[in-house]
């Protein structure tokens, strides 16, 4: 399995995109055992063979159980069948995303806007799901795939009432950036006490790694400091513990870059 990795490897890097795979899933065990899973993705991305359309149909097999247990690397699969225009096995798995707890749709939200695509498979996702308008609406906004339209009904609505469900919550947040940001960042602040210590917590969280991801300095800066004002005004309370020192503001992320993989040195490359 390493040295059909390997052979993979070099078939990218020769340009041979369209190799077929004669076991993709030894292909995908052995990458993840090397920890080169998103190498893996960038090299086969786009090609006919990658991912197989049939892993959205079938979770028996022990390695694609796993994939799809993990955010990473199920988006990795989303991504491969995006990039060569396969919405439907996209779809179905997008499915199950949407019907687990909105945080793990903070990986596709980060790559949508790259993804013409993307808008697509997930409203193919919320149709197979079943979902309202209303609740289609809500988990657009919380992959990146929400037009601006959509995201001023939300804002309006969420203006009128308060989140009524999971998805709804981290929907606000993600309304925190661009044209809906100051009015839905000021809406979130006004109602964190209602929504309990560790929701607000994660949700003002998904709002601040949001206004990172679209570089709004000054946003986050106001945003940081408006909720410190309002968890703090009941000094003591369980809101205000739960955002304690070391959770409040969220840490950076830190930033990651493998230098091989931008060397254009044989001696450095991605090993």
């Amino acid at each position: 399995k390493g040295l059909r990795f390997q052979a993979a490897r070099v078939a990218r890097l020769i340009g041979i995109r369209d190799a077929e795979l004669a076991d993709p899933a030894g292909l995908l065990r052995a990458a993840g055992a090397s920890g080169a899973g998103p190498e893996l993705a960038r090299m086969l991305r786009g090609t006919r063979a990658w991912p197989p359309d049939a892993w959205a149909e079938d979770e028996t097999e022990p390695t694609l159980a796993i994939v799809l247990r993990d955010d990473e690397l199920r988006w990795m699969l989303v991504d491969g069948w995006l990039a060569r225009g396969a919405i439907e096995p996209a779809a179905k798995v997008l499915a199950r995303v949407l019907a687990g707890p909105p945080r793990a749709t903070e990986r596709i939200r980060e790559q949508a806007p790259t993804l013409p695509s993307a808008r697509a498979a997930v409203a193919a996702a919320a149709r197979l799901r079943g979902l309202s308008a209303d609740e289609a609406q809500a988990w657009f906004a919380c992959c990146g795939v929400a037009t601006e339209a959509e995201r001023s009904v939300l804002a309006a609505r969420f203006a009128a009432r308060a989140p009524t469900s999971e998805v709804e919550w981290h929907a606000l947040a993600e309304l925190c950036t661009g044209a809906t940001g100051p009015g839905a960042r000021d809406r979130l602040v006004s109602i964190l006490h209602d929504a309990g210590p560790e929701r607000a917590l994660t949700v003002a969280t998904r709002a601040v790694r949001a206004l990172r991801g679209t570089l709004d300095d000054a946003g986050e800066r106001t945003f940081l400091q408006a909720v410190r004002g309002s968890v703090r005004a009941d000094r003591g309370s369980p809101l205000d513990r739960a955002f304690g020192p070391g959770t409040w503001p969220p840490p950076l992320a830190p930033a990651v870059t493998r230098l091989g993989a931008w060397s254009r040195d044989p001696a450095r490359a991605p090993r």
